[in-house]
């Protein structure tokens, strides 16, 4: 889904086509790979092409970077590469782009095919939804997903703030600091990182909890989770329960 999104505002002016393949490959040792990190062996590759703008070659080694953007604000952040790119790695898969400036993009996904199947019923996330009536602010400069975040957290019993900025989380803080049981946080924001905004957070209302949702484990440490106060962290993308069984569980920690 991220990577149809990248496409689709790739095409400025309205017009143009997506393509989406799906084929298995089979990568043998004589085999050229396109990546080093592509090893021999079978794979599912998911290729997904564009007739859009394309990549200057200057910032394509850059564009699964959680902290580069080339979007102008009110654009988002172009987190959706970095998410890409995290679930790709955690499939142990690899991740290319071909790209010619003017002609379109092509990004190919290669996860390694399993030879065992899974056993479904063990798959299945049946973990209960746990619910509350604590007050959350949700703090992430993607308009749709605090929407979303908003239904799945209110049918829960939870009662939602939902703020597009960390200035105006900051600034609802000050007005209402006695408002608040728990902060959700997103880590990539235009302006202000979520690290930078629990910091803030941390030193002006040290006794409300944070929760980081982030799609880049890699840039968070030890270090920053005790620095900042974060007491737990959902990765991108999330399932149905996890922000809310975070929160539930933040929250009985915190009693």
């Amino acid at each position: 889904m991220n990577l149809c999104i990248n496409a689709s505002q790739a095409m400025k002016n309205g017009k143009g086509k997506i393509y989406v393949e799906l084929a298995e490959l089979n990568v043998v040792e004589d085999y050229i790979p396109p990546h080093h990190e592509i090893t021999p062996g079978k794979y599912l590759l998911l290729k997904v092409s564009d007739t859009g703008v394309g990549i200057p070659a200057e910032i394509l080694d850059k564009i699964f970077d959680p902290y580069f953007t080339t979007k102008e604000s009110g654009e988002g952040t172009g987190l959706g590469l970095s998410v890409v790119h995290g679930i790709v790695r955690s499939s142990n898969g690899v991740i290319t782009v071909e790209s010619t400036p003017g002609a379109g993009s092509t990004f190919n996904v290669f996860f390694p095919l399993v030879k065992e199947q899974m056993d479904v019923k063990q798959d299945c996330d049946t973990t209960t939804i746990l619910s509350g009536t604590e007050h959350i602010l949700f703090v992430d400069d993607e308009v749709s997903l605090l929407e979303m975040y908003q239904r799945q957290l209110k049918r829960l019993g939870y009662h939602i703030t939902a703020v597009d900025n960390p200035d105006a989380a900051l600034e609802i803080l000050s007005q209402h600091p006695q408002k608040f049981d728990v902060i959700v946080v997103d880590m990539i924001m235009p302006k202000m990182t979520g690290l930078e905004l629990s910091e803030k957070i941390r030193r002006g209302w040290p006794n409300i909890p944070i929760i980081m949702c982030t799609g880049w484990m890699q840039d968070l440490s030890d270090d920053d989770l005790r620095r900042t106060g974060i007491r737990a962290v959902v990765t991108k993308p999330t399932r149905n329960n996890e922000i809310a069984n975070a929160v539930r569980k933040v929250m009985d920690q915190n009693r």
